[in-house]
């Protein structure tokens, strides 16, 4: 028997979700790794540090051209292709708005309206934040998926 599937699931959810989980993968080997041998994750900035993760941002343009490639020989538009490539930011948006966001409130705007401390460190974390797990990864995809979006 075989599975008949709709066009938007051909052309965008089973590459989008074929890349994420493969990302999650990536991430997840690559931090075990990490952490197992003893390697140290680059760091960035000396007053609020953000962890640089460079082998899985090497890893996402193969991930992002192999989604908009699979969405491409499916027949999916450039829209598709784009959002095909681009599913791991979804789940970085989201996971980053309901995680990093809540954290942020919670650690540095409570403070600010129930003890009237003001904390001059909460819009730099919050934009390292933004920077490191929505805009760098989104640039990256991008580079890889360029070449399918034509």
């Amino acid at each position: 028997m075989s599975l008949k599937l709709n066009d938007r699931t051909n052309r965008l959810w089973l590459p989008g979700l074929t890349i994420l989980l493969g990302a999650i993968i990536c991430l997840s080997l690559i931090h075990f790794y990490f952490l197992t041998f003893g390697q140290r994750i680059f760091w960035l900035a000396s007053r609020w540090p953000v962890e640089v993760n460079f082998p899985w941002l090497c890893v996402l343009p193969f991930l992002g051209a192999a989604a908009a490639y699979w969405s491409r020989r499916q027949g999916g538009s450039r829209v598709m292709r784009a959002a095909a490539g681009l599913s791991p930011v979804r789940l970085f948006i989201a996971i980053f708005w309901f995680e990093q966001a809540q954290y942020v409130i919670f650690r540095y705007l409570l403070p600010i309206y129930i003890g009237g401390k003001h904390s001059a460190h909460f819009f730099p974390v919050f934009a390292w934040s933004v920077l490191n797990w929505v805009i760098i990864p989104a640039v990256v995809l991008l580079f890889g998926m360029l070449p399918f979006l034509q």
